[in-house]
């Protein structure tokens, strides 16, 4: 009984780990596990954490960045993103 939360609570911290290394990357899968994310912080305790990552995820320039919503009339350069 004592086990089963430990093991809920670190697999949380590990998916979140490896959602910052792939956001930090610009992976476009990343960006779609970070929204899932931080949706399911919203109806938690961590619903500051939730929020802002929601708003800082859907952003123009994120999204943008991710390429989200690219047509090949507004598609950033590389020399745009730094």
């Amino acid at each position: 009984m004592f086990i089963s939360p430990i093991i809920v609570f670190l697999g949380i911290a590990i998916l979140n780990e490896v959602v910052a290394r792939a956001i930090k990357k610009r992976k476009f899968w990343g960006w779609v596990v970070g929204i899932i994310l931080f949706g399911l912080y919203i109806p938690s305790p961590f619903l500051p954490i939730g929020g802002f990552g929601m708003w800082a995820l859907l952003t123009p320039g994120s999204r943008k960045a991710f390429g989200v919503g690219i047509t090949p009339s507004n598609k950033l350069s590389k020399e745009d993103l730094t």
